[in-house]
């Protein structure tokens, strides 16, 4: 059993950053509190020491402090100067101020700085014309060319040792909404003061718990706009691929790639791994964490990533995988670059179809290399009949060996320079476009599908449940509840892939298991978990590393979770409102259209019908007119007039031709 953790020594909130835009210059810092001293390496002082940090104050700040932290200050008369940037965090004033905010009136987001600084980033903006003051900075040009576009968006960031992205948010917010209404962007002492007592309540022993990390995740928003999906983005996740959310806004981005890690027990905990960890995993007892994200796993986390820093963390002629959250106009660009991609690979496989033997690279003079899944990661070759239509496929896929020069050099020909991914995650709309290949190791089985169904249930009638009496009315449908009931499904398919024969040890030699070495593991149960993703994601590195650490083999398969929910007393539909009324619509259509057919069909039968039986009264008519009596023959009487037949007998005779 992990020891709970003990209160860490320094301040957990190291910075406060103010960033502006300026219409010239861009995004520029303002105003940082402790001053930036160049480095990325934290030295902020202890909650009791404030020696350090006297001469970041100005006479007229310490003046307004009420604070006990700075009774004794000596400052200095530089309130203007914040510091040295480090190199290492030359975007963060892009990250504080992301793409299309200047669309919202507020707006929060989440990032990480190197090596192990989590940020949480809240932007506004006023009128120009409302503020007596522009910048948290000094000099009159400066301010003029903040205010140039008639109104002043500023961020205020925390920069923290740990990833509480939630609570810092809920204390930011209300001390950005205080800067911003006192109209007064120089006047900083309310962020001074919101430093010092975050320190002061973070130190509390009642805060080192591992609800504290998990605090403004909104997993149930994800589970509400993907469905079932949800499940294929963390099996990418596992298999160590390229995953880019984007939203719009961006905090709906960010928010969901920290949700989507805080699934992995011990993954928040294992991205700031110099401090104790706050969350207990042993009580699993499956191997938890997994070695997924850096600095110890393969996956680059990033709430919140840039184009620049895209470029950056994932280069064409390698390999990287990552789990990053970006703007909507970025997710656009990387969307259309995908397609534009996959129109050239489908040209190249299309055109190369002939040649009895395919090479794993199809090079063309206008055209990326088709970089196939390597044989270790995708060795099945199920059809793609199985997956289901909400993933759509849209570009080949990165391999670990197309790093040469020349791979490289086409790759950015194809793309623009732009990188290329392999699932996108839209946020706004709920769709998730996956890679062709990837397709099948991504599918979602029929198991697995009830289990997201009952989670989609709980999710949406969360609202109710919370609002109900009772401890469990509250847990159910809750986001501790959904995260729990995906971590009951990776605790399962552990346990399963564990009861394997052979695979407690880890791989002989290096880090991962070879196809060879997986093709002789029994994994002929692992259907309802979908056979190709076990396999697949037996040859990732986090599996190699977790088989070494597997605790006791137990006893065999264990299937994916059932659902908990009672669907009868759920109101909320298992399929969204949304389908239901476009299937409902075009259900409508065809009934329709079906309804038209069928008039025409029948007013042309009775068309039919008329018409003959008008020709067949016309030809009793002519029947009825050639057997009708003269006006000057007498009417039968039902006798023979032998007289009347005499008669017309010889004027027949008569009349004849001789």
């Amino acid at each position: 059993m992990q020891a709970a953790a003990q209160p860490s020594e320094g301040s957990v909130v190291a910075h406060v950053v103010v960033v502006g835009f300026h219409a010239q210059l861009g995004h520029r810092i303002e105003f940082a509190y402790p001053r930036l001293r160049g480095t990325p390496i934290l030295r902020s002082p202890k909650i009791s020491d404030t020696s350090d940090i006297s001469a970041d104050v100005s006479p007229t700040i310490s003046r307004r402090l009420s604070t006990e932290f700075l009774k004794d200050l000596k400052p200095l008369d530089n309130s203007a100067n914040w510091g040295t940037l480090p190199p290492e965090w030359a975007l963060m004033p892009l990250m504080a101020l992301p793409d299309g905010v200047h669309d919202h009136h507020e707006d929060l987001v989440f990032f990480t700085l190197p090596p192990e600084v989590h940020c949480v980033s809240c932007f506004r903006q006023v009128a120009a014309v409302d503020a007596k003051t522009h910048s948290a900075s000094a000099g009159t040009a400066y301010e003029q060319g903040v205010a140039a576009r008639g109104s002043v968006q500023k961020s205020v960031v925390l920069l923290c040792r740990r990833p509480l992205f939630g609570v810092l948010a809920d204390r930011l917010e209300p001390a950005v909404r205080a800067y911003f209404d006192q109209a007064d962007f120089a006047r900083t002492d309310v962020l001074l003061s919101l430093y010092h007592s975050l320190n002061v309540s973070l130190s509390r022993p009642s805060l080192n718990r591992a609800d504290t990390l998990f605090h403004g995740l909104d997993l149930r928003a994800i589970i509400r706009r993907l469905g079932p999906q949800t499940l294929a983005v963390l099996k990418l996740i596992m298999l160590e691929r390229r995953v880019i959310v984007y939203s719009q806004p961006v905090h709906h981005a960010s928010n969901a790639v920290i949700a989507l890690a805080s699934v992995f027990p011990g993954a928040l905990d294992s991205i700031s791994p110099t401090y104790p960890p706050l969350e207990i995993v042993d009580k699993y007892g499956v191997g938890f964490p997994l070695s997924l994200f850096a600095p110890k796993g393969r996956v680059v986390l990033q709430p919140h990533a840039p184009l620049p820093l895209i470029s950056e963390l994932i280069p064409n002629n390698v390999s990287n995988a990552c789990l990053l959250g970006t703007s909507h106009n970025v997710g656009l660009l990387l969307s259309s670059t995908a397609a534009s991609a996959a129109r050239r690979a489908a040209a190249a496989r299309k055109s190369a179809s002939a040649s009895a033997e395919r090479p794993l690279e199809i090079t063309q003079s206008h055209s990326a290399p088709v970089r196939m899944v390597t044989p270790d990661r995708n060795r099945s070759s199920t059809s793609l009949a199985h997956s289901r239509p909400s993933i759509s496929p849209f570009t080949p896929v990165l391999s670990n060996n197309s790093n040469t020069a020349e791979s490289s050099a086409l790759a950015d020909r194809a793309s623009g320079g732009v990188p290329i991914v392999d699932a996108l995650v839209n946020l706004s709309s709920g769709k998730v476009s996956v890679s062709g290949v990837l397709e099948p190791l991504c599918r979602i089985t029929r198991q697995e599908r009830r289990f997201m169904r009952d989670l989609m249930v709980s999710a949406a009638s969360s609202s109710a449940s919370v609002s109900a009496s009772g401890s469990t009315g509250r847990f159910i449908g809750s986001d501790d509840y959904i995260r729990e009931r995906l971590r009951e499904y990776l605790t399962k398919f552990l346990r399963s892939v564990a009861a394997v024969s052979g695979v407690r040890g880890g791989p002989v030699v290096g880090e991962t298991y070879s196809a060879e070495m997986v093709n002789d593991f029994d994994l002929s149960k692992f259907e309802p978990y979908n056979t190709q993703f076990a396999h697949a994601w037996m040859t990732t590195r986090n599996a190699g590393v977790w088989s070494r650490s597997c605790p006791v083999q137990p006893p065999g398969f264990v299937p994916p979770p059932k659902p908990e929910v009672d669907e009868s007393l759920i109101d909320e539909p298992l399929i969204p409102v949304d389908k239901v009324a476009a299937g409902w619509s075009g259900l409508r259509q065809n009934v329709a259209e079906f309804g038209r057919f069928s008039s025409f069909v029948s007013s042309k039968a009775a068309e039919g019908i008329s018409s003959l039986f008008k020709r067949l009264e016309q030809e009793v008519g002519r029947m009825d007119l050639g057997n009708q009596p003269s006006p000057h023959t007498p009417a039968s009487t039902g006798r023979v007039n032998r007289q009347e037949v005499g008669k017309r007998e010889s004027q027949l005779t008569k009349s004849a031709p001789r």
